[in-house]
């Protein structure tokens, strides 16, 4: 049996930041700075993340509130989207464990 691999903070941040610039430079080689909105929704698809409870408006719903008028989401950003997608998508099992 393989032991999980123990990660730091820093070390997810850069396994994130290479996620990002996957999806913001697919299909646009160039573009490592910001991510759009359709590549968001593909990134979770791809996760197998969109589901019912999680569907297209909820995610541009989620993806909207992030950039506050800005504009693009940049990597600091998409952290945050991140973050309000895990609290959107696993809600109720981390109600659940609040009350345990």
């Amino acid at each position: 049996m393989e032991e999980e691999e123990t990660l730091t903070a820093e070390e997810i941040k850069e396994r994130l930041y290479k996620l990002f610039q996957y999806y913001t430079s697919f299909g646009e080689r160039n573009n490592v700075g910001y991510l759009k909105s359709h590549r968001f929704t593909k990134m979770m698809v791809d996760a197998e993340v969109r589901d019912d409870s999680l569907n297209q408006s909820s995610l541009d719903l989620l993806f909207v509130g992030e950039l506050k008028h800005s504009g693009n989401l940049k990597f600091d950003k998409f952290l945050g989207l991140l973050s309000r997608t895990a609290r959107v998508k696993y809600e109720q099992e981390i109600v659940e464990e609040s009350e345990a």
